[in-house]
């Protein structure tokens, strides 16, 4: 058959509460076990902004899915990111971005 092409992955978590550490552990255990059919990758941010440059450096570097993740406004601006890219965005619902996957 033919060989099959990895698909690339890029996990964007705001890891600023209690209840987005265990949606990193979540999201790193998806990636262990997912490591022989996806070049994944777990970024997390730091300040303001960060969601919004590392979807778009996702998008940009070919990745076919990103999944947002974590507190404050890391959902929308992920979201933001992603506005006019063909990349699927997957929600992992944890703090506030629950409300935007509403």
């Amino acid at each position: 058959g033919r060989p099959m092409t990895r698909k690339r992955l890029i996990a964007v978590v705001n890891p600023v509460s209690g209840a987005d550490r265990s949606a990193v552990e979540r999201i790193q255990a998806f990636i262990d076990a997912n490591r022989d059919t996806l070049d994944s990758e777990l970024r997390q941010t730091q300040d303001a902004g960060d969601a919004t440059r590392f979807a778009k450096e996702a998008a940009q570097s070919g990745a076919d899915f990103v999944i947002a993740s974590g507190g404050g406004r890391a959902g929308m601006e992920i979201s933001d990111g992603q506005r006019g890219r063909s990349v699927a965005l997957g929600v992992c619902p944890a703090g506030p971005t629950n409300a935007m996957a509403r």
